[in-house]
C-alpha cells in the first residue's frame, strides 16, 4: 500500500502555514490551513476522537471553509463549504487523526521567529 505524502511548510516570516498534498487530498490541505489554524482548535477536535467512539453519520466539525463528517463505515468526509465545486476528500478515521496529530505538532513546534521576536521586524 502506498502512503500519501503530506508536507507542512511555514512562510519565511512564520506567518502562514501551508499543507502540500496530492491533488486528491486538496480538501484535507484546505481544511487544515483554513479551519485548523491554531493548535488549540486541532486539540479540541482530536479530543472528540479520543474520548469515545463517535456515532456514524454525523457532522463532527463545522469550520470556516469545510465541514467534517463521519460515515457509517468510519470514513471521514471533508467537504468544502465556500465553493461547491472544490473536491471533497475521504480518508479513514485513523489516517485523518494521524494527520491532524502531525499538524497540531507542527503548529506547536517553535520556530526561530517564535523564539526570537526581535527578528520579526
Amino acid at each position: 500500500m502506498k502512503t500519501t505524502e503530506i508536507i507542512f511548510s511555514r512562510h519565511t516570516t512564520g506567518a502562514t502555514n501551508h499543507v502540500f498534498t496530492p491533488s486528491s487530498f486538496s480538501a484535507l490541505a484546505g481544511f487544515l490551513e483554513m479551519d485548523i489554524q491554531e493548535s488549540t482548535t486541532g486539540k479540541e477536535l482530536l479530543g472528540k476522537f479520543s474520548n469515545s467512539p463517535l456515532p456514524a453519520e454525523q457532522t463532527i466539525f463545522i469550520g470556516k471553509a469545510h465541514n467534517l463528517s463521519l460515515d457509517t463505515e468510519g470514513t471521514i468526509l471533508i467537504e468544502a463549504t465556500m465553493d461547491a465545486e472544490l473536491p471533497s476528500a475521504r480518508l479513514s478515521e485513523k489516517a485523518f487523526v494521524k494527520c491532524l496529530e502531525k499538524w497540531v505538532e507542527f503548529l506547536d513546534t517553535p520556530t526561530l521567529l517564535n523564539m526570537m521576536p526581535n527578528l520579526q521586524h
